[in-house]
């Protein structure tokens, strides 16, 4: 930061080393144009899985709390 050096932490909110077919597959739909591949609403669509198996218990509430 201006030149200087600074801690900062990252916190990972995904499991890693786990299988993405299931994310894969959503994404294949979403582009498609699929209607059930979107499942946000018309306020706020969702580009990404809602219930995804490899989000930690510590990840669900980083991502619940983030700015928007």
């Amino acid at each position: 930061m201006d030149g200087r050096f600074f801690l900062f932490y990252k916190f990972r909110t995904m499991r890693m080393g786990t299988d993405d077919a299931e994310h894969r597959e959503f994404q294949r739909r979403y582009i498609r144009g699929q209607p059930d591949s979107n499942q946000g609403d018309d306020q706020r669509p969702a580009y990404k899985l809602r219930a995804d198996d490899r989000v930690t218990r510590v990840g669900r509430v980083l991502r619940r709390t983030k700015p928007r």
